[in-house]
């Protein structure tokens, strides 16, 4: 799924690892069957990480040291809670 208007969503919020906002989508790396060889994961499953204070950076440099999977439900609950997804 690509979604422009969702992935706008999520640079919205704070960022999944400090709380920092100038967020920016993060797809998930480095978790089986989220992602795909050559490509990104959906954009339903992006979640918030900031540049500024270098956590999207640090996540790509190490994905599995960070709880990607709790973060990608913590912003899908916030869509939700905030009627962007209606489930």
């Amino acid at each position: 799924m690509k979604s422009k208007k969702y992935l706008k969503f999520v640079a919205s919020l704070p960022c999944c690892h400090c709380g920092g906002y100038d967020s920016v989508p993060h797809h998930p790396i480095g978790i089986d069957a989220m992602g795909i060889i050559g490509g990104k994961a959906s954009d339903l499953v992006a979640m918030p990480l900031c540049d500024v204070r270098r956590c999207h950076t640090e996540v790509h440099e190490d994905p599995t040291s960070y709880p990607q999977t709790r973060w990608i439900m913590d912003t899908l609950d916030e869509a939700h809670r905030q009627g962007v997804l209606k489930i």
